[in-house]
């Protein structure tokens, strides 16, 4: 799997305290390299993580797929909380996204910074899929400020999250059979 961007977007740092924009840089995904970018990855067997950041992303997404062969289902979309720029992290959104991608796909939220464990316990609650890691959080635990001493400590609370959720940790096998990806052994 790899990451498929699927629309560009500001992208920005900000202070939420005083207002102030700290950061302000547009991310550049434009259409065509979504198309070259997407081309490629099927040529090369990779499945696209399609990584939204607001809900034209899914559209555009559902454009590709209903126009080009580089999406095979199911997709995978994940949805991106916490960018200045993109959309805010409430329930309101996360149905959105869910209720815009097509039938059978997967999907994961991403919480930036300190949303990363509220968007995994309601990505948990809601039947999708979590990611962590130092990529988008670096804090094992975001009240105190706690770094964290690298993934695993993130991976372990993620599980923990998982299981107060009420719902089953995937083991690597079954990660694979649920994202529709090659077993280990067919893997190139």
């Amino acid at each position: 799997m790899a990451s498929l961007n699927p629309g560009t977007m500001n992208f920005c740092t900000v202070n939420y305290k005083d207002g102030s924009i700290l950061v302000d840089k547009t991310y550049h995904n434009p259409l065509y390299a979504t198309v070259e970018f997407g081309t490629l990855m099927e040529e090369k067997h990779i499945k696209p993580e399609i990584e939204c950041f607001e809900l034209s992303h899914v559209h555009n997404a559902l454009f590709f797929f209903e126009h080009y062969d580089f999406f095979a289902p199911p997709l995978h979309f994940s949805f991106i909380f916490g960018v200045m720029g993109g959309v805010r992290f409430n329930s309101d959104m996360v149905n959105s996204f869910i209720h815009a991608i097509p039938p059978g796909s997967t999907w994961q939220g991403i919480g930036v910074g300190p949303l990363s464990f509220q968007v995994a316990m309601a990505s948990a609650i809601h039947g999708g899929h979590i990611r962590v890691g130092l990529e988008d959080n670096v804090y094992s635990d975001v009240l105190t400020k706690t770094k964290a001493r690298g993934n695993g400590e993130l991976v372990d609370k993620a599980v923990e999250i998982v299981r107060l959720a009420g719902c089953k940790v995937a083991t690597p096998t079954e990660a694979r059979e649920l994202l529709s990806l090659p077993s280990k052994e067919g893997a190139a």
